[in-house]
């Protein structure tokens, strides 16, 4: 069986400017917040089944959004609410420093810092679960030798300035290997990932672009260079001409074989591409 690898996501909440969205006219939305008790996010926590018919209405707007492929364009969002989760850290004081630019990377707040004795420190965080659910323990793991350890639990969702970032692969959007990103570390976060793609897509007949894009605008690029036949081996002599009718005819074929050819992906190349870093 073929296997389709993704990169983890969280539900969001999406307030749009547009009501003749589909969800919004045939009311799916409405039964996705009510299905999910996350009708509470938006008219708050206190909120009984009367108030709800009452302000049904300020329900109308939002969109339950599962997946990234769902994500509607940016130009029709007037906010994004994000899960945010309460974070307890425990390690070792020597490695302070590590886990703050850690926390600091992955949008963290710190709410409160702990001495439990004269070795170990316990902080608490504010990290969006959107951001710790890929590799944030692997790398504490990692950033204290093993010694740290996390436990952490859904709070609140909360107003974030999200945008999606998409991928492109010859031309072609790869929705598996588009993200939701704090726009902040959108052109960041899109030079590493058509960095790292470039070294891990294998070479093919024809080059390869490379993209990362904010709705219709592009950030970020890069080439993958075609693999090169020497046609004119079996050419010898000056004959000129002829070397450049081959070269002419290479370069033809290369054009028709990228509008046609598609580009193989490894599986493992989506794996890869799941953490961050190398």
């Amino acid at each position: 069986m073929e296997t389709i690898f993704t990169i983890p996501t969280v539900v969001y909440l999406i307030k749009t400017k547009n009501l003749s969205l589909d969800p919004i006219k045939s009311w799916s939305n409405i039964t996705s917040l009510l299905k999910t008790w996350l009708y509470k996010q938006i008219l708050g926590l206190n909120t009984t089944d009367e108030d709800v018919e009452k302000r049904r209405t300020e329900l109308t707007p939002w969109l339950v959004v599962k997946s990234w492929s769902d994500m509607i364009d940016q130009w029709l969002i007037d906010e994004i609410r994000e899960p945010v989760a309460a974070v307890e850290v425990v390690w070792p004081h020597e490695y302070a420093g590590n886990i703050m630019a850690l926390c600091q990377e992955y949008r963290g707040r710190l709410i409160n810092m702990d001495y439990i004795d004269e070795t170990r420190v316990v902080r608490h965080y504010e990290l969006p679960m959107g951001e710790i659910i890929i590799d944030f323990y692997d790398r504490l793991k990692s950033a204290t030798k093993g010694y740290a350890t996390m436990n952490y639990e859904f709070k609140k969702y909360a107003p974030a300035d999200l945008i999606k970032l998409d991928v492109y692969i010859n031309n072609e959007k790869v929705e598996a290997l588009s993200r939701v990103v704090h726009r902040d570390n959108a052109y960041r976060l899109g030079k590493e990932i058509v960095e790292k793609l470039k070294v891990l897509i294998p070479r093919h007949m024809f080059a390869i672009p490379i993209q990362a894009g904010i709705g219709n605008k592009m950030i970020a690029r890069e080439n993958i260079s075609a693999m090169k036949k020497d046609v004119l081996a079996k050419c010898y002599g000056w004959d000129v001409s002829r070397k450049r009718k081959l070269l002419a005819k290479q370069k033809e074929g290369k054009k028709k074989m990228k509008a046609i050819g598609n580009v193989n992906v490894p599986s493992d190349v989506f794996i890869k591409m799941v953490a961050r870093g190398d």
